[in-house]
Order: C-alpha cells, then sequence, then structure tokens
C-alpha cells in the first residue's frame, strides 16, 4: 500500500487534478517518482463532404418499345424445299438411233457366195459385137458361134463382164431369193420398257416391220417347201386321274413317270448359260408392304443366304419416313420384294437412322419368316419325345401351331424313346435336328416353309459324271477369287449315339479305310441312316479344295434367249466352261446387290470346288 500525502487543501471541485512533487515551500517528508506506460488508441478521422451546385434536373422518362434488338435462337426447321439431287428420267422417244435388222431367211441349199447383178436397175450393159452378116432364111442350121439377127428378139446370150456396178442391198444367193410369201420372220428378244414420269432416260429399241424388201430375179425350176417337223409328244398326258405304279412312300413325295420313255423319272433338266459377246440386262425392283400393298422405296438392297445360315437376311437402305411406315409396336412389319420377277419376303427386325448435310437415310435389317419362331420372338421351351418316333415327326412337333411347314429332302430315321432332349426355341430345335446329320436347312424365299437338304446330294469324287444343275461359260463371270481350303482324304469315319442309339463305320467305296476321320457322337445317332448322313457330310468335306467367289449379272431368259437360272440356289452343283479346264463345284452361298444410285444387279456366289 502507498500513502499519499497532501500538501495542500483539496480545491473546489470536480474536476480534481493532483500534482505531485510540486515545490510549496515546505520540507516535504520524501520525494515519490512514478513511472508508467499506456498504450494508446490510433488517430480516426470520419468526415464527409456535400456538394451542392443548385442546379434542377429534369425528369427522365422510360419508353416501352415494342421492337428490341434480336437474340440468336436455335431452333429446328423443316424446309419445304430442298437441294435437289439426280432424278432419273425415263423419257419415251418418237425417235431414236436405228440398228440393222437382220433378216431371217429359209435357204435350202449353201452355194458360194456370188454378187447380185442388179438386172432391174440397168438398162444396158457392156456387150459383145455381133457380125453384120445378112440372113435371108428363117431356119439355119444350128452353130453356136453364129449371132442371130438382131430383128429377133432372142438369141443366145454369151457370159459378160459386169462393170463396177454400185448396189444397194447386201450379198446374196444366186440360186435363192427371199420369201416374198413369209409374214413372219425368226423372233428375237424384244427389250420392254416403263414409262415413268421421272427417269434416267436409256435407250430404246424399236421393232420396224417394212412391207417391201430387195427383189431378186426368179431363178427357173419349182420350189419344194420343207416339210414341218412334227411336234414332239410330251412325256405324259396330263390328267386329273392318277394311276400309281408303286406302293406309298414314306416320305408322301410324288414322282411322275414318263410313260412314252419306256418309265422312269423325268430326264434332268441343266440350264446352260450361252456364250454371247455382250450381255444385256434390264431390271426391275418393287418392294410393297403386306398385307396392304403400300409401296415401299428402298434405295440400295443387299439379299444373302448360306447352308450355315436357315434363313434369307436383307439389308436396304431408304429414305427417313421408313422409320414412320416400318416401324411402331407390334409385331414385325412384312415387307414383298420382287427383282427381275425374283420375289422374297422379309419381316423387319430392325431400323437404324443415319443424318448427314441434306440426307438422312434410314437402313433396314430383316429377314425371312421363319426366322421368327428364334429369338426374341418366341420363349424357350423343353422338348422330350416319350416313346419312339422319326426325326421328321420330331420336327413336326416343334413347329406346331406356328404356321410353318416342312419340305422334308434327306432320308428319315427313328428315333428311340428318351433321346430326344432339347430345350430351346422351335426354331433351334429344327436347327439342332440338322446339325445331327450334318443337313442343311434353308427356309423359302416367299413361303413359310424350312426345307431339309443333303450337305453333299452326290459326294465330290461322283461330280464328273452328274449331270449340272447351271452350266455357264467364263465369259459370264464379272470377277472371281480363289482361297485354298485343303483337308486330308478322310477314307472313313466312326459315328455313334451316346446313351443309346447306334456306332457305326461309314467307309468311302474303294479305300482300305486307313485315314480315319475323328469320331463323332450325337444323342439322335439312333439309327444306320443317320450315321451315314452324318458320315457322308464328313467324308465329303475332306481332299484338296478351294473356296471360289464368283460375281456375274443377273442373267434371266429374256437376256439369254431362253430360260435363264436367274438367281443360284444354295445346294445346286455348277458347271464353269474356261478356256483351258472345265470345273464343277457345289454353292454354298449366294448374294444379291441392286443399287439404284448405279442402275446395277450383281449375285456373288461362293463356290466349294474339289480337286
Amino acid at each position: 500500500m502507498t500513502d499519499l500525502i497532501f500538501g495542500r487543501a483539496r480545491p473546489s471541485g470536480p474536476p480534481w487534478a493532483l500534482v505531485f512533487g510540486e515545490e510549496d515551500g515546505g520540507n516535504p517528508a520524501g520525494r515519490v517518482t512514478l513511472t508508467g506506460m499506456a498504450i494508446l488508441p490510433g488517430a480516426q478521422v470520419s468526415g464527409g463532404s456535400r456538394y451542392v451546385n443548385n442546379v434542377a434536373r429534369p425528369t427522365v422518362n422510360r419508353t416501352a418499345g415494342r421492337w428490341q434488338v434480336a437474340a440468336t435462337r436455335h431452333a429446328g426447321i423443316a424446309p419445304r424445299y430442298q437441294h435437289s439431287q439426280p432424278c432419273e428420267i425415263g423419257r419415251d422417244p418418237r425417235w431414236q438411233d436405228a440398228r440393222p435388222l437382220p433378216s431371217a431367211l429359209v435357204l435350202a441349199f449353201n452355194e458360194t457366195l456370188h454378187a447380185i447383178r442388179p438386172w432391174a436397175v440397168l438398162r444396158q450393159q457392156d456387150g459383145t459385137g455381133l457380125p453384120n452378116a445378112p440372113l435371108t432364111l428363117a431356119q439355119q442350121q444350128a452353130d453356136p458361134a453364129a449371132r442371130l439377127s438382131v430383128l429377133l428378139r432372142q438369141q443366145d446370150g454369151n457370159r459378160v463382164s459386169a462393170g463396177p456396178l454400185t448396189q444397194h442391198h447386201q450379198d446374196g444367193w444366186r440360186d435363192r431369193r427371199y420369201w416374198a410369201s413369209v409374214r413372219h420372220q425368226q423372233g428375237r428378244a424384244l427389250e420392254t420398257w416403263k414409262s415413268a414420269s421421272a427417269g434416267m432416260a436409256v435407250t430404246l429399241a424399236l421393232g420396224i416391220l417394212a412391207r417391201y424388201q430387195a427383189a431378186m430375179r426368179a431363178r427357173a425350176g419349182v420350189y419344194a417347201r420343207p416339210a414341218a417337223s412334227p411336234a414332239p409328244q410330251p412325256c405324259y398326258t396330263p390328267s386329273g386321274l392318277l394311276v400309281f405304279a408303286g406302293p406309298r412312300a414314306s416320305d408322301g413325295l410324288l414322282i411322275f413317270m414318263c410313260e412314252r420313255a419306256g418309265g422312269g423319272a423325268l430326264p434332268h433338266r441343266t440350264i446352260a448359260i450361252p456364250v454371247l459377246r455382250v450381255y444385256m440386262t434390264t431390271h426391275h425392283m418393287q418392294a410393297v408392304l403386306l398385307p396392304g400393298g403400300e409401296s415401299v422405296t428402298l434405295l440400295d438392297v443387299q439379299l444373302s443366304a448360306d447352308a450355315d445360315n436357315p434363313g434369307w437376311s436383307l439389308s436396304a437402305t431408304g429414305p427417313d419416313y421408313l422409320m414412320d411406315q416400318l416401324g411402331g409396336a407390334g409385331a414385325p412389319k412384312q415387307i414383298r420384294l420382287t427383282i427381275d420377277g425374283l420375289p422374297w419376303v422379309f419381316a423387319v427386325e430392325r431400323l437404324d437412322r443415319t443424318r448427314a448435310a441434306g440426307q438422312r437415310r434410314v437402313r433396314i435389317s430383316a429377314v425371312s419368316t421363319p426366322m421368327l419362331l428364334g429369338q426374341p420372338y418366341l420363349p424357350a421351351q423343353t422338348w422330350l419325345n416319350a416313346q419312339d418316333v422319326t426325326a421328321q415327326q420330331l420336327v413336326a412337333d416343334a413347329l406346331q401351331y406356328t404356321g410353318v411347314d416342312v419340305d422334308w429332302q434327306i432320308p428319315d430315321w427313328l428315333v428311340t424313346a428318351g433321346a430326344w432332349s432339347f430345350t430351346g426355341t422351335p426354331l433351334a430345335a429344327a436347327v439342332r435336328i440338322a446339325e445331327s446329320v450334318g443337313a442343311v436347312l434353308q427356309s423359302d424365299p416367299v413361303n413359310p416353309l424350312l426345307r431339309y437338304l443333303p450337305r453333299y446330294p452326290t459326294m465330290p469324287w461322283e461330280w464328273p459324271h452328274t449331270p449340272a444343275d447351271v452350266t455357264m461359260p467364263s465369259a459370264a463371270i464379272l470377277t472371281d477369287s480363289l482361297e485354298r481350303g485343303d483337308q486330308p482324304e478322310w477314307e472313313a469315319v466312326y459315328v455313334m449315339g451316346t446313351t443309346q442309339g447306334v456306332m457305326t463305320r461309314v467307309k468311302r467305296t474303294g479305300t482300305a479305310a486307313a485315314l480315319l476321320a475323328p469320331m463323332v457322337t450325337d444323342d439322335l445317332i439312333t439309327h444306320v441312316d443317320a450315321a451315314s448322313q452324318r458320315g457322308r457330310a464328313i467324308l465329303g468335306a475332306g481332299g484338296r479344295q478351294a473356296n471360289i467367289t464368283l460375281s456375274m449379272p443377273l442373267l434371266s431368259g429374256a437376256t439369254i434367249g431362253q430360260s435363264g437360272p436367274g438367281l443360284l440356289h444354295v445346294g445346286q452343283l455348277l458347271e464353269v466352261v474356261e478356256p483351258a479346264e472345265t470345273w464343277r463345284g457345289l454353292v454354298r452361298g449366294v448374294s444379291l446387290a441392286a443399287s439404284f444410285s448405279s442402275g446395277q444387279v450383281r449375285q456373288s456366289l461362293r463356290v466349294e470346288r474339289h480337286y
């Protein structure tokens, strides 16, 4: 504690001020010194200013205009017009460049051609001088060297040399003349066309029938018209009355015999493509929506089928409105496509759309109608056989109530009870039965029909002695490519069932069965017939071979002047005649490409050739 000693009396106040250590004239008792430190706040200055100029400001009004600066807005515009594209215009001109028309002549003899002397055109010709000896007798001894008087209207003529003659017609036969009485001639292929309001103009071929022809001097003699050859007798007389010569076959097929040829089946018919200098083709394509028949616009079309796929497939492009025409909920829409008279029926599976500057396209993917029996259109089921049935009955049971029929062209066999157990769609069950014996399953292009075909109707070593289905020259081939695929020359193979069935050795005739193919097992090999079919498919696939791809035009009857092959089918035996060799192969795959932009229709074949 510190005591404060005040030297003066307290002043009146407040405030009071304390003064320490001031000399007051007295003797203080002692000096006190205080030391302290304080932190004072910083100086702060605040203030404000106001400026008044005493000037009155007018009132500013705000106006609301009906227009303002527009902002950029992105919006879809559907113009009524667009950039035009080339349009193929079909024109029907009244005139065109004439082409030479060959005349058909029927001649009975062949001789050396001699130039025709146009006697009817020349009034005079070079002659030989006649002796001017006067004759007084009306008759005289015949002398070949003598010349009758010029007063006679006839005389013996000498051969004269003709001067340069201008002939307006072609060389002909001296001893023949045209048939002036014939009103017809050898027919030629007629090129037809379709008139349209728009399309690319094509050359128009017109047939001209002239009422007159070049005349020639008739020769002496009598012409005998050749007798008409009798018409060939038909193989049998068509009648609604069927006379069966044998018992009913198990496959239900009817084979019509040739009664005028001593019995037997009808002869094999080979379609031959002739060698021509030029193969000219005209094509027509049409697509309609079923069942109404509404037209469907398709631009580029691609069709294909092969031995390892049971159905036909379609890939095409078209305008963007096909999304509304072929899309929508419900069952897949069906379209009927016809190219040069060959029809197909497809079910639309998928629609894809692409857009580009000034172009919108839709790509269509479709399959033949029997393919609707597979996924994702039908659910999987379980198939069993509680009793002995045939393989054909198993297929009929799987396709029951589907509306799809079966064309069975392979040997049928008995499947014992309990051997058939499968889970899948009806189409998968049909494919499984075909695979068990190595058969080829193909769908009909138009009808809801599945065909079971043998993989090798005749074995490759028998092809040189088997009539071909189609023969064609190499001149009809546009492009080809070859890819070797050699396999061992199998001579035998063991085929057997699993839990129940048979075990069979299938051997190639004429071999020692020394080179064996790997053994094959399958649940459905329950009979020798099934084992034989599977073994033939394995042995036929061996040996030195190649896969050849051929590209050729689509040839029809109007193109080659006869019944053309059109589009070849899977399983046909093809013969190709080349300058150096003639070879044969089995058609394994076909495809057809049709383009409106190029106006071309081309078919491509995949052929299996053995050496």
